[in-house]
């Protein structure tokens, strides 16, 4: 009788690892993420990922896979449209879709690749279509959203506040059309 091979963890490779990991952070995977998120799964208990800013961006590619001494390096291009500050208070728009890259490096972990977060510096990437909707949820009053441990951000009671995350979520719905 032959039996059909198993197909070894280590199939998966470094750059599908990445692509899974940015196709997540599109998603807001990183906006509101705990440790028990699918995103963290991909990702080494080494450290956190940054936090801000938070990047818009229309898309992302893998780009390159290259090895090195200790693990594998990834490199992503990202077309983005702009970018949210670190208080979540303005949207700084790209005049136009401008080009960006990010590096990833990833270390084997028992039969897998993770990415290895204590030398990440991508901060969020989130798609047009996932940053409204967080949007939201800051608006919301009563709502306890954190961004991943940070100082709680939701439940804006602020009328000043309020409005002005209601602009900038027009300005970002806006770009999609």
């Amino acid at each position: 009788m032959i039996l059909p091979l198993a197909i070894p963890a280590t199939a998966v490779e470094p750059g599908d690892i990445v692509a899974q990991y940015c196709q997540l952070d599109f998603s807001g995977a990183l906006l509101h993420s705990g440790a028990d998120s699918p995103i963290c799964k991909l990702a080494l208990d080494n450290g956190e990922p940054p936090q801000s800013p938070v990047v818009l961006v229309e898309s992302f590619k893998v780009a390159s896979v290259s090895n090195e001494a200790d693990g594998v390096r990834v490199d992503v291009s990202y077309k983005v449209l702009g970018a949210v500050d670190e208080e979540f208070k303005h949207f700084l728009r790209s005049t136009s879709p401008s080009l960006s890259n990010g590096t990833f490096h990833l270390k084997k972990e028992r039969d897998s690749w993770k990415i290895s977060l204590d030398s990440l510096r991508v901060s969020p990437h989130v798609g047009a279509s996932a940053l409204p909707n967080h949007i939201d949820s800051l608006i919301r009053p009563g709502e306890d959203f954190t961004r991943s441990g940070d100082e709680k951000i939701a439940g804006v009671g602020e009328k000043k506040e309020a409005m002005s995350l209601q602009r900038m979520r027009k300005q970002i719905v806006a770009l999609q059309h």
